[in-house]
């Protein structure tokens, strides 16, 4: 009697473990992501001409947009949930709905989770 019960434990165990180890590997590639895409929108999104007339490091909103969107492209989940400068500092903010391999065969269970990642990236000027 103890046996079976024992199994279902050992299998209930094994399957948290491996929908934790999806998330985890997920949320470490949208941490990945975000970080390419913040240092390509910190380089890539300079106003070289705006620089090159005034000396004063300036960014152009567009070319920043366009470089986190290029950054992103490869995977369809990933969401641009925003994007800021912060004195030198650029901040992307993703996110990315993952799903569950064995959870999602619960009833009543959750069919994934949904990882946000934040990547920062400094222009340095010397």
């Amino acid at each position: 009697m103890l046996m079976p019960a024992a199994v279902l434990v050992v299998i209930t165990l094994g399957s948290l473990a491996v929908d934790s180890a999806v998330v985890f590997g997920a949320q470490r590639d949208l941490i990945n992501t975000a970080q390419a895409a913040a240092n390509d929108a910190v380089t890539l999104g300079i106003d070289i001409e705006g620089v090159r007339a005034s000396g004063e490091l300036q960014y152009d909103r567009a070319r920043i947009d366009e470089a986190i969107q290029r950054a992103v492209a490869g995977d369809d989940d990933v969401v641009v949930t925003g994007w800021s400068i912060d004195g030198d500092q650029l901040v992307v903010r993703l996110e990315k709905w993952v799903e569950y391999v064995f959870a999602k065969g619960v009833p009543g269970g959750s069919n994934g989770t949904v990882v946000q990642a934040t990547g920062r990236a400094r222009l340095n000027r010397s």
